[in-house]
């Protein structure tokens, strides 16, 4: 689609979504993290889908297997281009402040990817997932300015979402995560300092802090007819860089 990538002049250029192939148990290409259960939200008209939910496309690389009883595992690795960015932490007149990422020399560049596990059990009327994310932070500006900054973290979290029928009319779901330094797989948070968005962690002293994010929503949809649903969501979701501020 062109969504996001208008340009100047009324132009625009294609967006990948999804590209993926699949051989056996093994799936190759780019489309929703493995890290992200698509399955487990509420339709909407709303393009962005819920603020407090993980909604992320990368490059991946993800084997599934089926042990039977309802149970299934994945393990993934994802391309972290895109999954970066830090913050600058300053404290002045009592109160901190975060200013945007690209303002600190050399952030991001991480070297590994993104891995990603999970595991399911589904029955007639629904699912149930749990599933880990760790993933590399690093920062290196080379010594630029006589000042090296250069530090490494390993960023980590952990999400549980389900989706079952209550009623023959009723469906409902839920999802919650919590984790350091992986804001950026939540593209709807934004934080309150400075209005820096998908920040995983700020410099401190040259020394990465990752920033704690959590969130939860749940939803319910009502079939009034065959045709036509109804639904409600409720979402919360919350990112703290300032507590990462030793003078703040």
């Amino acid at each position: 689609d062109f969504y996001g990538n208008a340009t100047g002049g009324n132009q625009g250029f294609f967006r990948l979504r999804h590209a993926l192939g699949c051989l056996g148990p093994v799936c190759a290409g780019h489309t929703w993290s493995a890290w992200m259960p698509v399955w487990a939200g509420l339709p909407t008209l709303d393009f962005g889908g819920a603020q407090s939910a993980i909604f992320v496309r990368h490059a991946i690389l993800k084997f599934t297997h089926n042990f039977g009883g309802g149970w299934v595992g994945h393990i993934g690795l994802e391309d972290p281009l895109g999954a970066r960015g830090f913050g600058n932490i300053s404290s002045g007149g009592g109160d901190s402040t975060v200013t945007p990422a690209g303002t600190i020399l050399g952030a991001g560049a991480q070297r590994f990817p993104d891995v990603v596990a999970g595991l399911f059990y589904n029955w007639k009327g629904g699912r149930l997932w749990v599933g880990g994310l760790l993933k590399q932070e690093e920062t290196d500006n080379g010594g630029a300015g006589g000042a090296t900054i250069a530090d490494e973290e390993i960023a980590y979290g952990i999400a549980v979402a389900g989706a079952f029928k209550i009623h023959k009319r009723v469906k409902a779901g839920f999802q919650g995560f919590w984790g350091k330094g992986i804001q950026s797989y939540v593209p709807g948070l934004t934080s309150v300092h400075g209005g820096v968005t998908s920040v995983n962690g700020i410099l401190v002293n040259g020394q990465i802090k990752l920033v704690n994010t959590w969130g939860i929503y749940a939803w319910a949809q009502f079939a009034l007819t065959d045709t036509i649903r109804a639904g409600a969501i409720w979402a919360y979701a919350e990112t703290s860089p300032e507590d990462e501020n030793p003078t703040g």
